[in-house]
């Protein structure tokens, strides 16, 4: 059935039990989307409808012991009051541990549309002066390395175009300690040619060779690939390849609806997020909180029911039992976390005798 709805919800489902063939499970489908499975009475799943109200097509399939479909099954649901999630670093060496087995690529557009102005300042000298900004103040001991595409070669179709579209370089390769350098390369960075995004994205898989622990790449861009390659395949490929990454994409003064739409798809197929920027102040807001270290949270049925970054604030949650998983090298994960309705869970990440650990208040 569809029903206009917004806000936390649990779902709920009555199924008339049948005397030979007991239920087996019951799944709630949203919007097409298998959104949990139940395999206890009572059956229910917390579901997100978000905070705008709209319509949505909700679905409750039941099966029985012989695979076959329940015949009376009762939708009903209940709104929730969420709980708040937080999950925070309780000293340096603990980030360390975590966070020190992350490596991040900044990937730089230096395209001829960055010469654009935002708030009576050219796109790409604003994305310079935040960019030595964040690096000054990362980890010592983070792995980083810097891509620029089109600051080279002019745009000037179509006698340059196949040049320009070749116009990507790894400027600044991973090292640790190589501030003096980044701050170096992107000082003389301009603005000038073509936008080879997808080109630029399969090379990721050469430039991350023989690095360990999780990899994460910043990209910052204000436009959409201009070099008839599809950025979105260029990384599903890398993807089915086996080659696990993490792109949070943040898009400077996008116009096109469009082109966020494919951005925003970009970053999500790999478990990253959009941002969607117009002010220096917003740019260095999301950049800080897309080199931090990210986590997952899981329900019982192990699906994912939030994502954010450690030290990042508290989150709104459904009250429930999870289990949550930080990204760093090896994986960490804290079980048993419990969220209750209007409650407030803090999970404090700190180290001991050069162990991790976690606690949960």
């Amino acid at each position: 059935r569809e029903t206009e709805v917004s806000g936390l919800w649990t779902l709920k489902a009555r199924v008339k039990p049948h005397t030979e063939h007991p239920v087996e499970r019951v799944e709630f489908f949203v919007d097409d989307t298998l959104g949990g499975v139940d395999r206890e009475a009572p059956y229910e799943i917390p579901w997100d409808f978000g905070k705008e109200s709209r319509r949505h097509k909700i679905k409750i399939i039941a099966y029985n012991s012989a695979g076959a479909r329940a015949q009376e099954v009762v939708f009903t649901g209940e709104k929730l009051r969420p709980g708040f999630l937080e999950i925070v670093f309780e000293d340096e060496q603990a980030l360390k541990l975590v966070g020190g087995g992350t490596t991040v690529e900044l990937i730089l557009d230096a395209s001829k549309n960055m010469r654009k102005k935002v708030e009576g300042k050219p796109k790409m000298e604003i994305a310079k002066q935040v960019l030595r900004t964040i690096i000054q103040d990362l980890p010592e001991d983070m792995g980083i390395g810097l891509r620029v595409y089109g600051q080279n070669v002019p745009s000037r179709p179509p006698k340059r175009h196949h040049e320009s579209c070749q116009d990507t370089q790894l400027v600044v390769p991973f090292g640790v300690g190589n501030k003096g350098e980044l701050l170096s390369a992107i000082s003389t960075v301009t603005a000038k040619g073509d936008t080879p995004l997808a080109l630029s994205l399969r090379q990721l898989k050469a430039d991350f060779l023989g690095i360990r622990g999780e990899r994460v790449v910043v990209l910052l861009t204000d436009g959409k690939e201009e070099c008839r390659g599809d950025p979105v395949k260029a990384v599903r490929e890398l993807l089915e390849d086996g080659f696990k990454i993490r792109i949070e994409v943040i898009g400077l003064a996008v116009e096109a609806a469009a082109t966020k739409k494919r951005l925003r798809e970009l970053a999500e197929i790999t478990g990253g997020h959009y941002y969607d920027v117009r002010k220096a102040s917003e740019l260095e807001l999301v950049l800080r909180k897309a080199v931090n270290v990210a986590y997952k949270v899981y329900d019982g049925n192990g699906f994912e029911v939030a994502q954010g970054f450690v030290g990042d604030g508290s989150r709104e949650i459904l009250p429930g039992k999870y289990k949550v998983v930080i990204f760093s090298e090896p994986l960490f994960s804290v079980t048993d976390v419990t969220v209750k309705p209007e409650g407030f869970t803090r999970i404090r990440i700190q180290s001991e005798d050069g162990q991790v650990k976690a606690s949960i208040r």
